[in-house]
């Protein structure tokens, strides 16, 4: 199977070897049916980080990850858990750690240093969300920078660079 632009029937064989959920696939209605919605990016010896869209949304939509492993016979395939901090508290000031396997925002991959970068704004302007960089030197995603700007306060957009970075810790069985 093609891992380079995948059409919606890729799409139907891609789901059979990583087996994302139907709330997932439910979720993807891009009417092009050009574009299947999966993206495959090298991390080497065989390894390929898989980019499923579940749904568009607005500005931003959510998107699930596998990491699929040629380098067995035959090839492995497994959904990956990542670290994120979500706005909770009365108005979205306080930050909490979460482990998903959905990201919502709009994804960046930098194949020259094989990190993916997640933008997530809380509202369309850009002016607050948060700003995720993951590695995946293990195969497993690392949270190796995590920014925040909880104040939808009209300043700010497009700088998710500049905001606030968040202090984590990261422990031995810690994926973050």
């Amino acid at each position: 199977m093609s891992k380079e632009n995948v059409t919606r029937d890729g799409r139907k064989a891609w789901r059979q070897v990583l087996k994302w959920p139907d709330s997932c696939e439910e979720g993807y209605d891009y009417p092009d049916l050009a574009l299947g919605g999966v993206d495959f990016h090298a991390l080497g010896n065989g390894r390929y980080l898989a980019e499923v869209v579940c749904t568009l949304g607005a500005y931003q939509g959510y998107q699930r990850y596998y990491l699929l492993d040629e380098s067995h016979s035959p090839p492995i395939a497994r959904p990956l858990t990542f670290t994120t901090y979500e706005a909770t508290g009365k108005r979205g000031q306080a930050l909490t750690r979460i482990q998903t396997e959905e990201l919502w925002g709009a994804p960046e991959f930098d194949s020259r240093n094989g990190r993916l970068k997640v933008m997530n704004k809380f509202r369309g302007s850009g002016d607050c969300g948060t700003l995720a960089v993951y590695s995946f030197d293990t195969g497993d995603p690392q949270l190796q920078e995590f920014r925040a700007k909880t104040a939808c306060d009209g300043r700010g957009a497009g700088q998710p660079e500049r905001w606030p970075r968040v202090k984590f810790s990261r422990q031995p069985d810690d994926r973050g």
